[in-house]
């Protein structure tokens, strides 16, 4: 099913929470490989029918967002708005966009998309940096890679009260 109004989920407002919830679900979604598939590139969209009401899920690092926390059912197909006619972005959109940052190690873009101006600041450029892609369960040494990178990037973040 299409949602195709922003789900009620509330997440948390600073970004190395965000990534830290981010990073513990989509280890969840790793652990339902029948229902699950990370892609990098894919929000929450069913892939295909394996069986009788069965149907198999792709998720980014956001989308095991939407699917744990949020509770969006395998069969929900999501992607976050851009706002425009719609009107304002909703916040758990630019959440959600955020994280996708994030996992780039972009954390000046996360923070546009929070809209924190304030923190929008030359000095915040430092915690920028290149981090290594999600590569799916063929290569688990590549993975642990992403999560330790992203995970001190949450650590470095927290440092300085984001």
């Amino acid at each position: 099913m299409i949602i195709t109004r922003t789900p009620d989920c509330i997440l948390p407002e600073k970004l190395s929470a965000l990534l830290r919830l981010a990073l513990s679900d989509l280890k969840k979604v790793e652990a339902q490989p029948e229902v699950y598939r990370v892609d990098m590139q894919r929000w929450h969209i069913p892939l295909l029918a394996i069986g009788p009401g069965a149907v198999r899920c792709t998720v980014c690092l956001a989308g095991a967002v939407l699917a744990k926390t949020c509770q969006l059912k395998p069969r929900d197909v999501y992607n976050p708005t851009l706002g425009g006619e719609t009107g304002p972005i909703p916040l758990l959109d630019r959440q959600l966009y955020a994280i996708d940052r994030l996992r780039r190690g972009d954390v000046t873009g996360a923070l546009r998309w929070m809209r924190d101006r304030e923190k929008e600041d030359r000095h915040f450029f430092s915690l920028n940096r290149r981090t290594p892609g999600y590569y799916g369960k063929s290569f688990p040494e590549e993975n642990a890679q992403f999560y330790i990178e992203l995970e001190k990037l949450a650590d470095d973040l927290e440092k300085v009260g984001l």
